[in-house]
């Protein structure tokens, strides 16, 4: 199986601009960059490809109220900070497995290295119950919330904003426009200065304050490594920072589909020591090792599999299921389209046994709760937003599952579950590539084209090799490659 490198120009303009520009941009000694980066590449994006808001909007007052109910967290008081080997930083998007939520693609290494570990919870800040989860469940002993440092910045901001802005405005107003004029002049967008200059604000101060909460933090655990789920946010790119300050090796640990350019996250063309940024990558497969835009050379990139995928594909495999739910992987950027999608398959396949379910993004759980999707549910659909159950539970039933590039379409393979891609503008490179050599996948361009295409389906084409997308023995290539980098004792 082998990544067709073809090159999309308008993703290609956006990392030639950014290479030249943007990485040694430094605002009050603070490089911006690593926090308006995924804003600027969505800005970006939503132009080219006239695609929806990856996060959808909500409103001040609403997030307002949200936040006042997160205040009781500034009394949380963190357990004591005592050595340990490694530290984990969940992905704070949890799924509830076993009775309890659990960050899959972390979890069974917390068990594997349990009494030699901390787990640090750093939630997103958004209404969103999919990223407070953790709080919901009994605190463990070796995990340590840092939501203070947020809470707490987020009500510092205030007299800043009242006492500092208009003398941070006045001093980088200059050099902040020239930027933005950069930026909107090499990527054609239209990003307003003054908006800019808050965010600039807004990420400086944070970083000010919040680097030595979390140098305090790793000065403490003294950890060998820092093994985490990257995501962009400016928790994650600040603790990697501080990470990189006191020399500890930072290993991301694969959790989406990873294609020649999406996610932007993994993308880079020049490969270097970005501060932000980890030192390796452990990803799913060799498969994925073929891609040329990550940011660390290819010795640094290591094939490792999925120990909870493997453990569950084990477990379906034992067990005989009816085959009768067309699977919907929604995505966020394409929400519209999945909705027509799952309208069109419900009014073609409501009189047969064969059920429609569509299964949002946690983007899409904001979308869900303003009741776009209430037509669709009374219509016969199912509609899936909440983060009760984990995805490998509906491959359990499903005939084929449906998407454009999401991370469960490779999954499904994996289950050997027939998927069907729709030929999208961009971002469905690998799999449209693998097509041609895989059988399970087949390429669709419309609504009627993909009703034949499942009409036509009799039988499930079993994958030849599925090894080169999933390493095997996952768990003990992973520990492996952890004690080749730092030289863990396991016990």
């Amino acid at each position: 199986m082998n990544v067709k490198n073809e090159k999309n120009n308008e993703i290609e303009k956006f990392l030639n601009f950014e290479s030249k520009y943007c990485f040694d941009y430094e605002i009050d000694n603070v490089l911006v960059w690593k926090y308006l980066r995924e804003f600027i590449y969505d800005e970006y994006i939503h132009k080219v490809y006239n695609t929806q808001n990856r996060v959808p909007s909500y409103s001040n007052f609403k997030f307002g109220v949200f936040f006042i109910g997160q205040l009781f967290r500034l009394f949380s008081i963190n357990n004591d900070l005592t050595h340990k080997d490694i530290v984990f930083l969940n992905f704070p998007r949890k799924t509830r497995i076993d009775g309890c939520y659990q960050c899959p693609q972390l979890e069974p290494l917390i068990r594997k290295f349990e009494g030699n570990c901390c787990i640090l919870e750093n939630p997103f800040w958004i209404e969103d119950k999919s990223y407070l989860v953790s709080h919901f469940e009994q605190k463990k002993d070796n995990m340590i919330y840092t939501d203070k440092i947020e809470i707490l910045h987020r009500l510092r901001i205030i007299l800043l904003v009242l006492f500092k802005r208009k003398e941070f405005k006045k001093k980088y107003h200059k050099k902040i426009l020239y930027f933005c004029n950069d930026i909107n002049n090499n990527l054609c967008l239209k990003i307003d200065n003054d908006k800019l200059i808050n965010q600039i604000f807004w990420y400086i101060s944070f970083e000010k304050y919040a680097l030595n909460q979390y140098r305090r933090i790793l000065k403490r655990l003294s950890p060998k490594c820092l093994i985490e789920v990257y995501t962009p946010n400016h928790h994650i790119a600040l603790m990697n920072t501080v990470a990189h300050e006191l020399k500890i090796p930072i290993i991301d640990v694969q959790h989406g589909a990873i294609g020649e350019y999406e996610p932007i996250m993994y993308s880079y063309h020049k490969k270097y020591n970005y501060p932000h940024l980890s030192d390796y990558i452990f990803c799913f497969g060799d498969y994925w090792k073929k891609k040329k835009n990550f940011h660390v050379n290819d010795k640094c990139v290591i094939p490792v599999g999925v120990p909870f995928l493997e453990n569950q594909v084990h477990k379906v495999d034992n067990h005989a299921n009816r085959k009768d739910t067309i699977v919907i992987i929604s995505q966020a950027r394409y929400s519209k389209l999945f909705y027509n999608l799952a309208e069109e398959l419900q009014k073609k396949f409501k009189k047969t046994s064969k059920k429609i379910l569509l299964k949002l993004h946690p983007y899409e759980y904001s979308l869900y709760n303003q009741g776009y999707y209430r037509k669709l549910i009374q219509n016969g659909v199912q509609v899936d937003a909440g983060l009760e159950k984990h995805l490998y539970t509906y491959f359990e039933n499903a005939q084929c599952v449906i998407g454009i590039n999401s991370t469960a379409l490779y999954e499904a393979i994996a289950f050997k579950i027939p998927i069907y891609i729709y030929n999208n503008k961009y971002g469905t490179e690998n799999l449209i590539e693998l097509s041609k050599s895989v059988a399970l996948i087949q390429i669709f361009n419309d609504v009627e084209d993909l009703i034949d295409k499942i009409e036509q389906n009799g039988k499930v084409v079993m994958l030849d090799d599925s090894n080169d997308i999933f390493s095997t023995n996952a768990m003990s290539r992973t520990v492996m490659a952890i004690k080749q980098i730092c030289d863990i004792e396991i016990s």
